[in-house]
């Protein structure tokens, strides 16, 4: 840092505009704030620096109410340089008075230097320290595929209400990557497909629960989570169960939606037209290119996941003072699983993933790189960000409802 960078001496009838900047010293980065004080009819400028935006070198820190005249972000936080307000009043004074200091204003998730491969520990100390507004898990690609059925855990919560006593059973399920929408093509031309990258994310939590009435934990209800749509269900005889004791579940290919193939369900619920076909979302718009939002659960060869025979359950909690209950303490992390960013579609393809028919695949790229289609498509399937963790989820709070 040369001195002719930082001093100069400078006629002035009155305090001349403060200005403040960022540098990079030797790896380190630093605020520098420029300030005068009048002097014999004559203004010197002066420089202070920090690395902190709280500690700071060669400057005058006076605290007194004044109008904002710089503004700078120093390690997430920023820092505010002004001059009080009785000085810009009395400028030929000589009493010059400078006021510098940090507002706990936090600026982005991007301001702070990355946590490479975060534990337990760094998700709940991000979030005891009411940070998780400035972090976001960015799952690596190599993760996306998740682990195989037997490996993956199973997460479950417990929520109790005393008036209605009734414990509910949250079955929580995550996931590291949702693919791309599917959408059925109908009309002149027939066909289903998986348009990327639109609709797809990184991070994904959905959700099963069963409500039990005590004392004899007697049925209430069993609420199927898709989208963010809960729909229920307070009759057994409409829900699939093996074994009497365990629903079955219905996963919507790629985007993960849990829905209830019971015939009687499917006649009673507004979003299936058949087994296998429920509305994702409805959007008028697309009903004039015959183009409809599905999710697709499959009618053959379907892969079963019985949990309660392979896979290892968690539960995961916090109690009503927000503490994590039990060995799962990432369960008070509120920020975003996933990274954020804009869809733009590259690739359409078949269900399984194969090559679309190339008239199929024109077709879909004429739809769906039109501006009133994708104007019409809701903001989630346009702006891609991870779902918010289970922080911020109702069902995360597992203490007596009351």
């Amino acid at each position: 840092m040369g001195p002719d960078l930082f001093y100069s001496t400078v006629q002035c009838e009155g305090l001349p505009p403060l200005a403040s900047f960022k540098l990079t010293v030797f790896g380190n980065e630093q605020i520098v704030i420029t300030y005068t004080s009048k002097c014999g009819g004559q203004s010197d400028l002066f420089t202070g620096t920090s690395g902190d935006g709280i500690l700071w070198e060669d400057n005058q820190q006076l605290h007194f109410d004044g109008s904002v005249s710089a503004l700078e972000n120093c390690s997430g936080k920023l820092v505010v340089v002004w001059t009080p307000i009785e000085n810009q009043d009395s400028a030929n004074n000589g009493n010059g008075q400078l006021n510098i200091s940090r507002l706990n204003v936090p600026l982005g998730s991007d301001q702070r230097p990355p946590i490479e491969r975060p534990t337990q520990g760094d998700l709940w100390g991000v979030s005891l320290q009411k940070l998780a507004d400035q972090f976001y898990l960015d799952i690596h690609q190599d993760g996306w595929k998740g682990q195989p059925l037997g490996q993956a855990p199973l997460y479950y919560a417990t929520t109790h209400d005393l008036e209605k006593a009734e414990v509910t059973i949250h079955y929580i399920f995550l996931y590291a990557y949702q693919n791309g929408q599917t959408v059925r093509r109908a009309g002149g031309i027939c066909y289903d497909a998986v348009i990327n990258d639109i609709g797809s994310h990184q991070g994904d939590l959905e959700r099963f629960a069963v409500t039990l009435a005590e004392p004899g934990y007697e049925f209430v209800t069993a609420t199927f989570e898709a989208h963010g749509r809960e729909l229920y269900y307070d009759n057994p005889c409409t829900v699939n169960w093996v074994e009497g004791t365990h629903a079955v579940v219905s996963i919507g290919l790629g985007g993960h939606g849990m829905w209830n193939r019971h015939p009687n369900a499917i006649a009673d619920n507004p979003h299936c037209s058949r087994p296998g076909y429920h509305l994702n979302v409805k959007v008028s718009n697309l009903s004039e290119v015959n183009v409809s939002l599905v999710d697709f659960t499959g009618e053959k060869g379907i892969m079963q996941w019985r949990t309660w025979e392979v896979s290892q359950f968690r539960r995961i909690g916090l109690d009503d003072a927000g503490r994590p209950i039990g060995a799962e303490i990432w369960a008070s992390f509120p920020g975003r699983i996933g990274d954020s960013y804009y869809a733009s579609l590259f690739e359409a393809t078949c269900l399984d993933g194969s090559n679309l028919d190339r008239v199929y695949k024109t077709d879909t790229f004429a739809i769906f790189t039109n501006t009133k289609v994708l104007q019409a498509l809701p903001r989630d399937k346009l702006k891609l960000q991870g779902t918010d963790g289970p922080g911020k989820r109702s069902w995360i709070f597992s203490g007596k409802k009351r």
